[in-house]
Order: structure tokens, then sequence, then C-alpha cells
């Protein structure tokens, strides 16, 4: 297979993958009401500590109240990892096996990062950096495809509703006719 094609390939993937489990393992719905929430309490403790002196309970216990909030914001976060990072290791071991001694040039140029790779995974420049051209890619695709997923979802849920309705005024129009005509 053709260096690009494998790459993007292994790439999407890997990104599919990866919004899988992301839509799986965090409730987005959960996530937000708790951005909100910490707002609201950050607001909060602003005010608070305009008088800090008087107000240093209350500062003390908002603060272990954004230190929990964010705490479980992380974890969420920090369990998806335990998934995708193992399978971004073994994909860029596969990549730097399958395309040994190739040069591929990214369609991105991306900034060359060769101290972080772990030895066993040295590869000639361009697998990573055309790894990462493909993932941001492939990541804003599946945004935008998940965007208008959930945006169509969303729709026909309120055509759903629009139509309950509609059905439940017609049955009501018809009691009433019904009562008209038994009068």
């Amino acid at each position: 297979m053709e260096p690009a094609a494998g790459i993007a390939v292994v790439t999407v993937l890997l990104a599919a993958f990866s919004k899988i489990l992301q839509r799986k393992m965090i409730d987005k719905g959960k996530m937000k009401a708790q951005q909100e929430e910490m707002k609201v309490i950050q607001k909060k403790w602003k005010e608070l500590l305009k008088e800090a002196d008087k107000n240093k309970k209350e500062i003390d216990e908002l603060q272990t109240k954004m230190l929990s909030g964010q705490t479980q914001m992380m974890n969420s976060t920090m369990k998806m990892s335990l998934f995708t990072l193992p399978a971004f290791f073994i994909a860029m071991w596969l990549l730097s096996q399958w395309y040994r001694d190739q040069l591929i040039l990214s369609p991105i140029p991306v900034v060359q990062f060769t101290n972080w790779i772990p030895q066993g995974l040295t590869m000639t420049p361009g697998y990573y950096e055309a790894y990462f051209s493909y993932y941001i890619i492939a990541t804003i695709g599946f945004i935008i495809v998940e965007r208008i997923y959930d945006f169509a979802k969303k729709r026909n849920k309120n055509l759903a509703a629009k139509a309950e309705v509609k059905n439940e005024v017609k049955v009501e129009e018809k009691k009433t006719e019904i009562v008209e005509e038994k009068k």
C-alpha cells in the first residue's frame, strides 16, 4: 500500500476509535452541566474573594467543590486515554515497521518533535508528521459529521414532538366534535 494511504487509513481508524470512545465514555450532557456549575461556583468564589477575611469558610467550601468537579471531569478524560494511548503507540510502531526507509511528506507542515519519540519507535521524518496531519484532518471531519448527526437527531426529535402535539390536537378536536354531536 502507498505509504501516505496506509498512514491515512491507520490515522482515520484511530481517530474513529477515539471519537467512538469519547461518545461512549463521556456523557456530554453531564459534562456540560458540570461546566455550567463550575462557572457559577467560580463567579461566586470571585465575589467572595473581594472580602476574603469575612468569607474564609465559604471560600474554602467553594474551592473544595471546584476541585472535586475538576477532578471528575479529568477522570473521564483520563479513562479514555487508557485506551487511546496504547493504540497510538502500537500504530506508530506498525507504521515504522511497514514504511521503514521511505520518506513521507506531510500534507500539512508540522513542527518536528524528534526528541519525544520513544526508542524502538524511531522513524524517518515524515511518519509522525503525516500521522498528525491526517489526524488533525480526520478529527475535524469527525467533529463536523458528529455535529451534523446531533443536529439531525435533535431536529428529528423536535419534528416527532411537533407531530405528536398535532395528533393530540386532532384527537381533542374529534372528542369535541363527538361531544357536540351528542348534544
